[in-house]
């Protein structure tokens, strides 16, 4: 993350949990209790132009919506 993170860059995070915080980059904690999940997290995040890196997928949703995303041309 630190070798992309530039000036040009809007980088964006949800992490389960946040294990290092680096300046520059937006980092959201998965809360479920709170209803933030992985999956409304991507939901948040797609509509931004860029690129998007899924680290781990736990769950069927976050599978479909990740593919899904892929065939949309939503992420790159």
């Amino acid at each position: 993350m630190r070798r992309v993170n530039t000036i040009d860059s809007k980088l964006l995070t949800a992490e389960d949990p946040v294990e290092f915080d680096i300046e520059g980059i937006m980092q959201v904690a998965i809360n479920e209790a709170q209803g933030m999940t992985l999956p409304s997290a991507e939901i948040i995040f797609a509509p931004g132009p860029g690129h998007h890196h899924v680290g781990e997928m736990r769950d069927l949703e976050t599978a479909q919506i990740s593919i899904q995303a892929s065939l949309t041309a939503i992420w790159s």
